[in-house]
């Protein structure tokens, strides 16, 4: 079976109005492909959209409202309402041996593919690695017999490996930026499923950070998509080219690389690829030609090839259009096409399981305030203010004087931060725009400190 049934989606999707531990549990374990239609992923992300602002379930007529306007999705949505409540543990339980299914399934069609590469070493492992992860995967105990004294120690070394499994799993789905102090702040990095957006004026610096992002991630072992909306592809792959090789794109591009630089990234590059990450370049290289439609069947293109996405870079937001030709070419037009090109960003990094980040021009700046170190861009320098954040999990502005980048300096001001509390929302780093290095984090510990 690949998909979960409708009969049992509704009941599912019933209880999880209804109950909280029911949501939060199917919320971990669902992935957008279980479900059978597109409709039912829409009312699914809505529930989860909502929870995420409110920290309250939504209701049948919350639903009913926001889609209104689509008799398909409403169609399901008087299903759901309609479907019997069923019993939490027996649709837990249901829902448990479906994705151990999943995972027989999906591990028997690797090792198919292994032997056949007569890699035989890799599918062994593979092989018992599945066989511990099935007799280890539950989703939930029914309660049983407990006693207060008697299985006090018992209870509280069973939360703390709990805690320490979430706090393993939930790094897991962590994608560092690679600039440390940001990190921190993030607890980590950017959560699979999340989505950052970065506020700059023109030439600060979006699409370095962009690409710094994307190479920290591959280098780390993740899959990067990378979608280069703005310029052309070979520009593109030679600013990656010029941060692995640590020159500048004139060297790249005139191959001025000495035996020793070439024997370097040799070196380095047999150790990137060993870990497993890799970006995947698509280019909109056609005069308004990129719509978020695009970025999907990219996106549908790699994994069904690869496997995996880990991180999905657009570079950048603006010269992105929704797919849907709904808007208008004028002032208001452009405005509502960028908030519904966000939120069909944030929709594709949910169904992919993956983490996203992406870039937006900033506007109404004085000139002023460009050479006042005090001051920083926030999200009223955005033409959509308040609701073009909020799809976006995090946004970070750049922000840097003449002075600054005369010495390498940027401020980076944390504007949203959704999951966590920052007290100190500036962040110092020096850069390295010289050889396409957004950060440097030697220079930026040493001048700033471990912990600013």
């Amino acid at each position: 079976m690949k998909q979960l049934t409708d009969n049992f989606i509704n009941e599912l999707f019933k209880l999880s109005l209804r109950n909280k531990q029911v949501f939060e549990i199917a919320r971990q374990h669902i992935k957008y492909n279980y479900l059978p239609s597109e409709p039912y992923k829409e009312i699914w992300q809505s529930m989860i959209e909502y929870y995420d602002l409110t920290e309250k379930l939504m209701t049948i007529g919350l639903l009913s409202q926001k889609f209104s306007h689509k008799p398909k999705v409403i169609d399901i949505i008087n299903n759901i309402s309609k479907a019997q409540t069923p019993d939490a543990d027996d649709i837990i339980a249901q829902l448990e041996t479906f994705i151990k299914n999943k995972m027989f399934i999906e591990a028997y069609d690797q090792l198919y593919e292994k032997f056949n590469k007569d890699d035989k070493q890799a599918a062994f492992k593979l092989m018992g690695d599945v066989a511990e992860q099935l007799k280890s995967f539950q989703i939930f105990q029914k309660v049983g017999e407990h006693r207060i004294f008697a299985d006090f120690n018992k209870r509280q070394d069973a939360r703390l490996t709990t805690l320490r499994e979430k706090a393993e799993f939930l790094m897991k789905r962590k994608i560092p930026t690679g600039i440390y102090p940001l990190d921190r702040k993030f607890h980590g990095g950017i959560d699979k499923g999340d989505t950052m957006l970065i506020l700059a004026d023109s030439g600060v610096g979006k699409s370095k950070m962009l690409k710094h992002i994307g190479l920290s991630a591959a280098r780390r072992g993740y899959r990067v998509i990378h979608i280069q909306a703005e310029g052309t592809l070979s520009e593109a792959t030679e600013a990656y080219d010029a941060a692995i090789a640590g020159v500048t794109i004139h060297d790249i591009e005139t191959g001025n690389l000495t035996k020793q630089q070439r024997q370097k990234i040799d070196d380095a590059l047999s150790v990137l690829m060993s870990q497993g990450g890799e970006i995947h370049i698509k280019a909109f290289e056609q005069f308004d030609s990129g719509s978020m439609r695009d970025v999907h069947a990219f996106c549908q293109q790699i994994q069904d090839k690869y496997g995996e996405i880990d991180l999905i870079v657009l570079d950048y937001l603006d010269e992105v259009e929704p797919g849907d030709g709904r808007y208008l070419k004028n002032q208001d037009g452009l405005r509502l096409q960028k908030r519904a090109s966000a939120k069909k960003f944030k929709n594709i990094c949910v169904e992919f399981d993956a983490a996203g980040v992406t870039a937006t021009q900033a506007n109404d700046i004085k000139d002023a305030d460009k050479e006042n170190p005090e001051f920083v861009l926030k999200r009223g320098n955005t033409s959509e203010n308040k609701k073009l954040l909020q799809p976006f999990s995090y946004m970070v502005t750049l922000n840097r004087t003449s002075d600054e980048e005369q010495n390498n300096i940027m401020r980076l001001y944390i504007d949203k931060i959704r999951k966590y509390a920052a007290n100190n929302r500036l962040i110092h780093i020096v850069t390295n725009y010289d050889k396409e290095r957004f950060y440097n984090h030697k220079k930026t510990i040493q001048k700033f400190g471990l912990y600013e």
